[in-house]
C-alpha cells in the first residue's frame, strides 16, 4: 500500500484544482519560502481528521478555505482527496484503490467521504487503525514535530511507541469498555437503591394486604345489607312519584285554559297593531309628499335666481366687448405707423453695409502682404542663428579639449596623494589587527573559565529538576486518587438526587401528585409535600420512625381539605393511582393521656414519636395525628416494660424496629433483605452527607492540585535554569568558535593588507613618470574660431531687426482688418434687428385683425344667450306658482292622517291592558307548573338513582312493589360493620395487588442486578486481559525499537550510542526517556545536545519507528532543516534504504533533493495562489543527453493549465543539453536536480 494521489481544491493557497501523483521511492517537494509547500502537509493532516484549527495554522476551520487575493475572488468550499493504493489488501476493505476525502464550506458544513460515500470521522479512523497512518501518527511529520519529539514529556513521547506497537485500537476499546463499566456501576448503584426501597415497601405492604382482606370481607356483607335498604328506598320513591304526577296533571289543565285566554287577547291586539302600522304608513307617505313638493318648489326658485345672475353677467360682458373694440382700433393705427418707419431705416442700413464690406476686403489684402514679409525675415534670422551656433560649437570644442588636458595633469597629482594616504591607513590597520589578535587570545581564556562554571550550574539545575518532577508525580498520583474518590461520591450523589427528583420509592399516586405539584399543576397547588420529605430524623432514630410511620411516610400534607379534594379528583381524572391526604385545617392531632405524658422519662424510653422528629411548626397537627401516640424505646425488653406501664394503650417501637401494638400484639425479628440506610429518611440524610463529602474532596483536591502546580512551577523554573545553563554553555562554545574564526579572519585580513600595500606602492611608482604634454593646441585656432563667432552674432542681430520691422507692419494692417470686420458685423446685426422688428409689426397687425373677428363673433353669441335667458325666466316664474299650490294640498292631507293615527292608538292601549292581565295569570300558573315539574324530576331522579344503584351496585334490574322484609333491622348491622371498618384505620385496598406487583418487580430487578454484576465482572476480566496483552505487545515493541534506535543512531552519527529508557511503574503509563551519546561525547539527555545533534537524534528515532513498524508512506516537512551538509547526505542515503516505504519530503537541502526519484516544485506566480510543477528524474536520465531543449516528462500541477507556466522548466528541471550543461559533463538528471536545488535556494 502507498499514497497514490493527492488532490486539492480551494484549500488554503491552492485555489485551483491541483493534483499530485506519487509513486514508490522518494518524492521531494521544493520551492521558495511562502510558496505553500507546508499547505500540502496541512492538507494531508486535515483529510485524516485533524480537528484543531490551530494545528493547521489558523484560528478557525473556515480559514482552510481559499479566501481570495487582490485579483481573485475566494471560493466557497475546500476539498482534499487522498487516494491510497490497496493492492496488497492491507486496509480491511474490498477495494484495490481507497479514496478518503474531506470537504468543508463557509456555511459550516463538513463531510467525510470514503470511496465517494459519506461516512463519519470514526469510520475513517477505524479503517486506518494499525497502519501508522493518521493525524497523530508518525506517517506525517510536520514542521515542529521534531522539536515536539525532543521536548515532549516522557509520558507524552510514549504515544509514538504505542502507535508503532499497534495498541491504539486496544486503547480505544479499553476506553469504550471503561465507559461501559462505569455505566454498569452507575446502574448497579441505582438498582441497589431501588431494591432497598422496594424492600421497605414490602414490609408495609404485607400488613396492609392483611387488613385489606378483612376490609373486603366486611365490605361485601355491607354491600348486601345496603342493597336491601336501597330497594326499600326505591319502592318508597316510586310511590311518592305517582302521587306527585296526579297533582301535576291538574295544574297543566289550568295552564291550558289561561293560555287560550291569552291567545284571544293577543289576536285582538295584533289586529289593531296592523291597522296602526297601516295608518302610520299613510302619515309617512303624506310627510314624504309634502317634503317632495317643498324640495321641488325650492329647486325652481334656485334655478330662477341662477338665471337672474346669468342675465347680469351677460350685460356686463356686452359692455366689456364695446371697450375692447375701441382698444383694437387704436392698436391697429399705431402698428401701421411703426412698420412704415422700420422699412425706411432698413433700406438706409443696407447701403451703409455694402461700403463697410468693400473696406474689409482691402484690409485683408494688406494683411496677407505683411505676413509674407514676416516669413521672409524669419527665414533669414534662422539661417543666421544656425551659422552662429556652428561657430560657437567649434569654439567650445577647442576650449574643452584644452581644459581636458589640464584636468588630466591635476587628477594624476590627486591620485598620487590619495594612494600615499591609503598606504598610511593600511599600515595603521595592520597595527590594529595585531592588537585585536592579542585581545581575542585573552577572551578565549576567559570563555574557557566561564564554560566550566556553566557546566557546574547545569548539574545543579538538573538535580533540582529531578526533585521537582518527583514531587509533581507524587502530587499527581494523590490527585488522581482524590479525583477517583470524588467521582465515586458524585456518582452516588447523582443517583440519589435523581431518585429524589423522580420520587423513587413512593406509591404511584403519591408520585403523580408530587410530580404535578413540581410541574405547577393547579389541582395540586395546596399540596405541601409527603411526610418523608417534611421531617428530619437523627440517624439512630431513622429505623424506629420509619417502622412507626410505615406507609404513612408517603401520606401527603395539604393546607386545606378543599385542596385534598381537588388533588383526589385530579388523580381520578388521570387514573394515576391513590394517595392519602392530611389536610391541616381538618386533621385532629393525637396525644397521650395526661397521666402518661411522663412515660418518655422512664428507663429505656427514648422519646415520644412527635418529639423524635424535626419539622415546621405549621405541620404539627398532621404529624401529631401520626406520631402523637407512638413511643420509641431503646430495645424490646424496655418496650415491654413501657407497654405494661401504659396498659397497652400505645404503640411502642424500638430502635431496631420491633413493635408492640396497642392491646399487646408484638412484631419483630430479623429482616435479611434490609440493608443500612435503605429508607426514604436515610436517603435524604445520605444526600446531605454525600454533598459534604464531595465538597471536602473538592477542597482536598484543590490543595493537592495547588501543591502539584507549585511542584510543576518549581520544575519549570528548574528546567528554565537548566536550559539557561545549557544555553550559556552552548553560547560559550559558539563564542569560542566565533572568536577562533575571528582570530583566523584577522590573520587572513592582515595578509590581504600586506598584498594591498605592495600594490599601492607599485601604482605610486607608475604615477611618478612625467605626464603627457598638454600644450599641443595652437592659440591661433581658438582666436580664429572666436572671430567667426562674432561675425555670425552680428548677422543674427541684423536679421532680428528686420524681423521686428516686418512684424510691426503686420500688426498695423491686422488692426485695420479687425476694425473693418467689426464694422461689418455691427451693421449686419443692426440690419438683422430691423428686419425682425418689421416682421413683428406685420405679425401684430395680423393678430389685431383676428382679435377683431373673434370680438364680433362673441358679440353675436352674447345676443343669442340674452334672448334664451329671458325665455327661461318666464317659464320658471310659472313653475313657482304651480309648486306653491301643490305644497298647500300636501299639508292638508298630512293633518288628516295624523288624526286617524291618534284614534287607533287609544283603542290599542285598551286591548294591550287585557293582554297583560292574561299574561300575568298564565305566568303564575306556569311557575307553579315548573315548580311541580322540577319536584317531579327530582323525585324521578331520586327513583332513577336508586334504581340505577340497584342495577349497578347490586345487580337488581326490577324494583318490587313492596320493600324487602326486615330491611329496618339491617341498619343496626350496617352501623356495626362501619364501626369495624373504621377501626381498621387507613386501608389501602390496592395493597394486595400492589404487594403482588412489587414482589414481581423486586424479583425482576433482582435478576437484573445479578446480570449487571456478572457483566461488570466480565468487563473487568476483559480489561485485565486487554491490559496484559497491551503490556506484552508494548514491551516487545519497546525492545525492538531500542535495538533499532541504537543501530540507526550509530549509522547516522558514524558511531556513538543512544538508548530509550522506560520509566518506573506501570508499563502502560510510564514515560519514555531518550538519551544519546554522539561520538566523542558523554551519554546525556537530549536537552543537552546541540541543535543539529538533537534533530539528527529525533530523525534516528523516527526512522527506527519506521523500521519496527513500516508505514505505507511518510510525509516529512523540512525535518532536515537543522542538519549540515554532511548529515543531510547521511540522512538522504539512509532514506534510500527503505524500499518498502514511500517518502514525500519537503526540503530546502540540496542533498535531500539529490536522493529524490521525483521532484515537485511549488511556486506562487500569482500572489497568494500556489502552483505545482513536477519532474520524474529517472525519465529525464533515460531521455539521454543532447536531445535538445524540449518539454520535461511529468504531470502539470494545475488542471486549469494545458501547459506548464512560463519558467516551469527552470524551476522543476529540464534537459541538460538544452541549457548547455552536457558540454560540462553533467547528466540530464543531474542537471534537472541541480536546477531544482538552485530554485529552492532562491
Amino acid at each position: 500500500m502507498y499514497l497514490k494521489r493527492l488532490e486539492l481544491y480551494g484549500f488554503k493557497s491552492f485555489a485551483d484544482r491541483t493534483r499530485l501523483e506519487f509513486g514508490p521511492g522518494i518524492t521531494a517537494i521544493v520551492g521558495p519560502n511562502g510558496s505553500g509547500k507546508s499547505n500540502l502537509v496541512d492538507a494531508v493532516r486535515w483529510v485524516l481528521g485533524e480537528q484543531s484549527a490551530r494545528q493547521l495554522r489558523g484560528s478557525k476551520m473556515e480559514d482552510v478555505i481559499f479566501a481570495g487575493t487582490a485579483t481573485r475572488k475566494g471560493v466557497g468550499l475546500a476539498e482534499v482527496v487522498l487516494v491510497l493504493d490497496n493492492e496488497d489488501g492491507r486496509l480491511p476493505i474490498d477495494y484495490t484503490e481507497v479514496t478518503v476525502a474531506r470537504r468543508v464550506d463557509r456555511a459550516g458544513g463538513s463531510d467525510y467521504l470514503l470511496n465517494g460515500q459519506r461516512v463519519r470521522l470514526r469510520d475513517v479512523q477505524e479503517l486506518l487503525y494499525d497502519t501508522a497512518i493518521g493525524r497523530e501518527a508518525y506517517s506525517v511529520v510536520g514542521q515542529g514535530k521534531i522539536d515536539e519529539i525532543l521536548s515532549a514529556r516522557d509520558e507524552d513521547r510514549r504515544g509514538l511507541l504505542e502507535e508503532a506497537a499497534g495498541i491504539t485500537r486496544f486503547k480505544v476499546r479499553k476506553k469504550e469498555a471503561l465507559r461501559r463499566l462505569e455505566d454498569a456501576e452507575h446502574r448497579l448503584l441505582r438498582l441497589g437503591d431501588i431494591l432497598r426501597e422496594l424492600e421497605d415497601r414490602l414490609d408495609g405492604l404485607t400488613e396492609q394486604a392483611r387488613r385489606a382482606h378483612l376490609y373486603r370481607q366486611w365490605r361485601d356483607e355491607l354491600v348486601d345489607l345496603e342493597a336491601r335498604m336501597v330497594t326499600a328506598q326505591a319502592v318508597q320513591a316510586q310511590r311518592r312519584l305517582a302521587e306527585h304526577a296526579r297533582r301535576l296533571e291538574a295544574v297543566r289543565q289550568q295552564v291550558a285554559g289561561a293560555r287560550r285566554r291569552l291567545e284571544e287577547a293577543e289576536a285582538a291586539r295584533d289586529g289593531l297593531r296592523a291597522q296602526a302600522r297601516h295608518q302610520e304608513q299613510q302619515v309617512e307617505a303624506a310627510q314624504a309628499a309634502l317634503a317632495e313638493a317643498e324640495r321641488a318648489l325650492e329647486a325652481v326658485r334656485t334655478r330662477l335666481a341662477v338665471l337672474d345672475e346669468r342675465a347680469a353677467q351677460l350685460a356686463s360682458r356686452e359692455q366689456e366687448l364695446g371697450r375692447r373694440a375701441e382698444e383694437l382700433a387704436a392698436q391697429r393705427q399705431a402698428g401701421a405707423a411703426g412698420a412704415e418707419e422700420a422699412a425706411r431705416r432698413h433700406q438706409a442700413l443696407l447701403a451703409e453695409l455694402e461700403a463697410a464690406r468693400q473696406a474689409e476686403q482691402e484690409a485683408r489684402a494688406a494683411v496677407a502682404e505683411a505676413g509674407a514679409a514676416v516669413a521672409r525675415a524669419e527665414g533669414a534670422l534662422a539661417a543666421a542663428r544656425e551659422a552662429h551656433l556652428e561657430a560657437l560649437q567649434e569654439l567650445s570644442r577647442l576650449r574643452n579639449e584644452q581644459q581636458a588636458r589640464q584636468r588630466e595633469q591635476a587628477q594624476a597629482a590627486q591620485r598620487a596623494e590619495r594612494l600615499r594616504q591609503r598606504l598610511e591607513g593600511l599600515e595603521a590597520e595592520a597595527r590594529r589587527l595585531a592588537e585585536e589578535e592579542a585581545g581575542v587570545e585573552a577572551e578565549l581564556e576567559r570563555l574557557a573559565a566561564a564554560a566550566a562554571e556553566a557546566a557546574r550550574r547545569e548539574e545543579v539545575a538538573r538535580r533540582a529538576l529531578e526533585a521537582a518532577q518527583a514531587e509533581a508525580r507524587a502530587a499527581g498520583r494523590e490527585a488522581q486518587q482524590l479525583r477517583q474518590q470524588a467521582g465515586e461520591a458524585s456518582s452516588r450523589l447523582r443517583v440519589l438526587e435523581e431518585m429524589e427528583r423522580e420520587h423513587e420509592g413512593f406509591f404511584a399516586g403519591v408520585r403523580a401528585v408530587l410530580a404535578g405539584r413540581d410541574g405547577g399543576d393547579p389541582a395540586y397547588r395546596e399540596v405541601i409535600g409527603a411526610v418523608a420529605e417534611l421531617i428530619q430524623v437523627e440517624p439512630r432514630l431513622e429505623r424506629a420512625v420509619e417502622v412507626a410511620l410505615g406507609p404513612a411516610l408517603q401520606h401527603l400534607i395539604t393546607r386545606t381539605a378543599a385542596g385534598a379534594e381537588a388533588a383526589i379528583e385530579a388523580l381520578k381524572r388521570a387514573r394515576a393511582g391513590r394517595a392519602t391526604f392530611l389536610p391541616l385545617d381538618t386533621i385532629r392531632p393525637s396525644a397521650p393521656a395526661d397521666a402518661d405524658r411522663q412515660l418518655d422519662r422512664q428507663p429505656g424510653a427514648v422519646a415520644w414519636g412527635i418529639d423524635a422528629v424535626r419539622f415546621d411548626p405549621v405541620l404539627r397537627p398532621a404529624l401529631a395525628n401520626l406520631l402523637g401516640r407512638i413511643l420509641i424505646a431503646e430495645d424490646l425488653p424496655a418496650a415491654r416494660r413501657l407497654a405494661a406501664a401504659s396498659g397497652y394503650r400505645y404503640r411502642i417501637v424500638t430502635l431496631e424496629g420491633d413493635v408492640i401494638h396497642p392491646g399487646g400484639a408484638m412484631t419483630g425479628g430479623h429482616d435479611s433483605r434490609r440493608q443500612e440506610s435503605a429508607g426514604l429518611l436515610a436517603r435524604r440524610r445520605q444526600v446531605e452527607a454525600l454533598r459534604q463529602r464531595v465538597q471536602q474532596l473538592a477542597g482536598a483536591l484543590a490543595q493537592v492540585e495547588d501543591r502539584r502546580r507549585r511542584a510543576e512551577d518549581a520544575a519549570a523554573r528548574a528546567a528554565a535554569d537548566l536550559e539557561a545553563a545549557r544555553q550559556q554553555r552552548q553560547q560559550g562554545a559558539v563564542s569560542r568558535a566565533r572568536l577562533e574564526q575571528q582570530r583566523q579572519a584577522a590573520a587572513q585580513q592582515r595578509q590581504r593588507l600586506e598584498r594591498t600595500m605592495a600594490d599601492v606602492q607599485d601604482e605610486l611608482e607608475e604615477l611618478a613618470v612625467p605626464a603627457r604634454d598638454g600644450d599641443g593646441l595652437a592659440p591661433e585656432q581658438v582666436e580664429a574660431a572666436e572671430a567667426r563667432a562674432r561675425e555670425a552674432a552680428a548677422a543674427v542681430a541684423a536679421a532680428e531687426t528686420a524681423l521686428q520691422q516686418a512684424r510691426a507692419r503686420r500688426d498695423q494692417v491686422t488692426g485695420d482688418l479687425v476694425r473693418a470686420t467689426a464694422r461689418v458685423e455691427g451693421l449686419t446685426r443692426e440690419g438683422r434687428l430691423l428686419a425682425e422688428q418689421l416682421e413683428r409689426a406685420r405679425q401684430e397687425a395680423r393678430r389685431l385683425e383676428l382679435d377683431e373677428d373673434r370680438r364680433r363673433e362673441e358679440a353675436a353669441q352674447l345676443a343669442r344667450e340674452q334672448a334664451e335667458v329671458a325665455a327661461q325666466r318666464q317659464r320658471l316664474q310659472a313653475a313657482v306658482a304651480e309648486g306653491e299650490a301643490r305644497v298647500a294640498a300636501c299639508r292638508q292631507a298630512l293633518a288628516e292622517a295624523r288624526d286617524a293615527r291618534a284614534r287607533l292608538a287609544a283603542r290599542l292601549d285598551a286591548v294591550e291592558g287585557e293582554s297583560v292581565a292574561a299574561r300575568a295569570e298564565l305566568d303564575r300558573l306556569s311557575d307553579e307548573l315548573r315548580r311541580l315539574e322540577v319536584e317531579a324530576a327530582r323525585l324521578e331522579s331520586e327513583r332513577d338513582r336508586l334504581v340505577a344503584r340497584l342495577a349497578e351496585d347490586f345487580g337488581v334490574q326490577e324494583v318490587p312493589d313492596e320493600p324487602p322484609a326486615g330491611w329496618q333491622e339491617g341498619e343496626r348491622r350496617v352501623a356495626e360493620l362501619r364501626r369495624r371498618m373504621a377501626a381498621l384505620g387507613e386501608v389501602n385496598l390496592a395493597a394486595v395487588e400492589e404487594h403482588e406487583r412489587v414482589c414481581q418487580r423486586y424479583a425482576f430487578l433482582e435478576r437484573q442486578y445479578r446480570d449487571l454484576q456478572q457483566a461488570r465482572e466480565a468487563l473487568r476480566a476483559v480489561l485485565a486481559e486487554m491490559d496484559r496483552e497491551m503490556e506484552r505487545i508494548f514491551r516487545v515493541t519497546y525492545e525492538r525499537l531500542r535495538a533499532e534506535f541504537r543501530q540507526v543512531f550509530r549509522e547516522l552519527f558514524g558511531g556513538g550510542h543512544a538508548d530509550l529508557i522506560l520509566g518506573e511503574g506501570d508499563a502502560l503509563e510510564a514515560g519514555v526517556q531518550v538519551v544519546a551519546q554522539p561520538p566523542g561525547k558523554k551519554l546525556q539527555h537530549l536537552s543537552l545536545l546541540s541543535g543539529g545533534e538533537r534533530a539528527l537524534t529525533a530523525i534516528a528515532l523516527l526512522l527506527a519507528l519506521i523500521r519496527v513498524k513500516p508505514t505505507p508512506f511518510c510525509l516529512l516537512d523540512e525535518i532536515d532543516a537543522a542538519l549540515d551538509d554532511r548529515n543531510v547526505d547521511r540522512f538522504a542515503r539512509y532514506l534510500r534504504r527503505f524500499t518498502g516505504t514511500q517518502f514525500i519530503v519537503i526540503t530546502h537541502q540540496k542533498g535531500t533533493m539529490a536522493a529524490a526519484d521525483t521532484l515537485y516544485g511549488v511556486t506562487m506566480p500569482e500572489s497568494g495562489v500556489s502552483r505545482v510543477v513536477s519532474v520524474r528524474l529517472a525519465e529525464v536520465a533515460a531521455a539521454g543527453e543532447g536531445e535538445g531543449r524540449g518539454a520535461v516528462p511529468g504531470a502539470a500541477g494545475s488542471e486549469r493549465e494545458a501547459r506548464r507556466p512560463p519558467g516551469a522548466e527552470d524551476q522543476a528541471g529540464g534537459t541538460a543539453a538544452g541549457r548547455g550543461e552536457a558540454g560540462r559533463g553533467r547528466s540530464p538528471a543531474g542537471a534537472a536536480r541541480q536546477e531544482a536545488m538552485e530554485a529552492a535556494g532562491d
